[in-house]
């Protein structure tokens, strides 16, 4: 199969999946919020990030499963006892944390709730080797039912509890029941079991070979995760609620507009092999459709959240609106960001893409520190001059490592950003100067479509070129659908 099929096919599968996926997650945590309202919610993200990174951690081993050229029978079994071993460790590392938050007045109710997530280090672990043989074989039905299943069981298991007024405790139920059915998914369709006791020596070799994976997902994970943390710590739980929140609808518009391309990306490199100029030309078309896509949350939001978030909740959730729109603002980096540091991982280059991901964490916890200080708007404000950053950091770095690239390129690709801005710019100056509420339907919903027809219409005419290689894919698809039945 070519690669512009399995492209397709993998983007196909790959929506479905995050449409089930993040919709399902989003409706789950829209009702667990208007229920627990923003304190608790706060809590529950405190209590469950730190299991959420190692698991999410542990899960990235897959790749180095996709990344293997030849697979043998002493390598995947080293594998698996690798991250069974270090899925061991973080289970453990969780209860002791467990055990001293109790003895801590200001953190005691958080004990039995890190406890409990302990569970989901030691379930992804197991998965690690099936996901990763499913992944190489392009089994993308299955990898796309693996965890929409456990979300919507999760998600069905939340929702009750948030009803039936168990609090925080509803979003820990999620946590651990996800990864559990996800796991047995993949398990099941992989058919896959160990042959054999992997030795240390092999184990410690398959440890080198992954290291940079490992570190690199570690690092990642925890500037996705330890900003809940830090404005826990510097504000309170009723702003982490709120941060988690806006994350939350982050989460969602990046899975949609993003993750079904960046998905694909390097099982599609690592066939490329060392092709290289056709590396770099497929990474900076992805960036550039992407980037193009990676606007439009931002410029819906923008006058839609207001009235969405007054109709969901009420007053109880102050400044969210304000919040989930500045950061949408990072989605267009974001999208030069992720392929780039897949790019590195593909080339053999993960090094690198760690060494950013070890700066994004220090600037993240640095900079998001200083502005929950200020508030919860600030801190959205510089989560979103974050990424900026650190988008122009990796490209520069990719530049100076590559002599093929021009960083330039990768700039290009953010330019539909700046349309963005200038037109909810423009768009709130009229707003203040007519004195309008967004909370009334009317004024939300004209000032939502008139941005969006806006973007769309500049697009079309300075950013064409961009969407024509899409629309002759998709329909090239089309024509070749009636002829293949």
């Amino acid at each position: 199969m070519s690669y512009l099929k399995l492209a397709i096919k993998g983007t196909s599968w790959s929506l479905a999946q995050v449409l089930v996926e993040r919709l399902t997650q989003t409706v789950v945590f829209l009702i667990a919020a208007a229920l627990l309202g923003p304190h608790e919610f706060g809590v529950a993200a405190l209590s469950t990030a730190p299991a959420v990174i190692i698991a999410s951690t542990l899960q990235s081993g897959s790749q180095v499963v996709i990344q293997r050229r030849l697979l043998d029978d002493d390598f995947v079994n080293s594998v698996f006892g690798l991250f069974l071993l270090l899925g061991l460790c973080g289970s453990a590392l969780l209860l002791i944390a467990s055990a001293l938050l109790r003895h801590l007045e200001t953190f005691s109710g958080l004990s039995g709730m890190v406890a409990v997530t302990s569970i989901a280090p030691l379930v992804s672990a197991l998965a690690v080797v099936p996901e990763g043989l499913l992944a190489r074989d392009f089994a993308y039905k299955v990898l796309a039912v693996r965890k929409s299943a456990g979300l919507l069981v999760g998600g069905i298991v939340c929702c009750a509890l948030a009803f039936s007024g168990f609090g925080a405790w509803s979003i820990v139920a999620v946590v651990v029941i996800t990864p559990i059915v996800a796991a047995m998914v993949s398990v099941v369709a992989a058919r896959w079991k160990p042959t054999a006791m992997p030795t240390l020596i092999s184990m410690r070799s398959t440890l080198n070979f992954s290291f940079a994976v490992i570190g690199m997902s570690a690092v990642t994970q925890i500037n996705v995760r330890s900003a809940d943390v830090v404005v826990g710590l510097v504000a309170t739980p009723t702003a982490t609620g709120v941060f988690r929140l806006s994350r939350t609808v982050l989460d969602l518009a990046s899975s949609l507009f993003l993750n079904p391309i960046n998905n694909i990306l390097l099982p599609i490199f690592s066939r490329m092999g060392e092709d290289r100029d056709r590396m770099i030309s497929t990474m900076w078309r992805s960036c550039a459709v992407t980037g193009l896509v990676a606007a439009i949350p931002f410029v819906a939001s923008a006058f839609s959240a207001p009235y969405v978030a007054f109709m969901f909740f009420g007053d109880r959730w102050p400044q969210l609106p304000e919040t989930i729109t500045l950061m949408l603002v990072a989605l267009p980096f974001i999208a030069v960001v992720v392929p780039v540091q897949t790019f590195l991982v593909a080339t053999g280059h993960p090094s690198l893409a760690f060494l950013n991901n070890v700066y994004q964490a220090l600037a993240d916890v640095a900079m998001i520190a200083v502005g929950a200080y200020f508030g919860i708007f600030w801190a959205a404000a510089m989560f979103s001059l974050r990424f900026s950053l650190t988008a122009l950091f990796i490209l520069l770095a990719v530049q100076k490592r590559f002599s093929e690239i021009n960083a330039f390129d990768g700039i290009k690709t953010t330019f539909p950003a700046l349309v963005a801005i200038a037109i909810v710019s423009t768009l709130t100056g009229f707003l203040w100067l007519w004195q309008l509420d967004l909370k009334h339907l009317s004024v939300a919903v004209s000032f939502s479509v008139t941005a969006s027809l806006a973007y769309a219409l500049i697009c079309a005419f300075v950013f064409h070129d961009r969407i024509r290689p899409v629309l002759e894919i998709w329909k090239a698809r089309r024509v070749r659908a009636p002829t293949a039945a």
